[in-house]
């Protein structure tokens, strides 16, 4: 059976980014997929120290927190949902952590063994103009572990749940959940 993971990288619970998620979920349920979602913030996540004992001296990570937990979740997955807001022109700084903390797969990741797994991205910002490099960020995100973005979509969607009311919008990111999970 086909698992597909979203990911919130927002600490808003039922907000915007994670109401992208969950139709982005549901889409791929009703393909038959098994889903699961998970907050970043809910996580215990540790800055990046820049020790660089992972890279040169090829030892786990002396920090002691959710990461290896969530790595071995992301490469778990068929496919993968990923959602933040934009802030100041950038994601949420948990989305930034997390890509920081990535270091630890240097010299481990095997870049052309597989078939890349398909990735959606969503992203919401405030203003038209204010979509900065949130999106660049996302697609980074899953393409570090494999996944090939077949769809990004930003919502611009200043108020909490405000994507509701954009109804194409919702439409298009359920469709893009129906993709992912085929």
């Amino acid at each position: 059976m086909t698992t597909i993971l979203g990911i919130v990288g927002s600490a808003r619970r039922w907000g915007n980014s994670e109401l992208l998620i969950r139709q982005g979920l549901q889409g791929a349920q009703r393909e038959g997929a098994l889903v699961r979602a998970i907050r970043l913030t809910d996580l215990h996540l540790e800055s990046c120290t820049g020790c660089m004992r992972c890279v040169l001296g090829g030892k786990p990570c002396p920090l002691d927190d959710d990461m290896p937990w969530l790595i071995d979740s992301i490469q778990a997955a068929d496919g993968l949902i990923l959602a933040a807001p934009t802030y100041f022109l950038g994601p949420a700084a948990v989305v930034k952590l997390v890509l920081d903390r990535l270091l630890m797969l240097a010299g481990r990741i095997d870049w052309g063994s597989s078939a890349p797994r398909p990735a959606v991205t969503l992203v919401t910002a405030g203003l038209e103009g204010w979509r900065g490099v949130t999106l660049p960020y996302l697609n980074a995100l899953a393409a570090v572990f494999g996944f090939r973005t077949i769809e990004s979509l930003t919502a611009i969607a200043p108020g909490p749940g405000e994507v509701l009311l954009d109804e194409p919008l919702m439409a298009e990111v359920l469709a893009a959940g129906h993709r992912l999970a085929r």
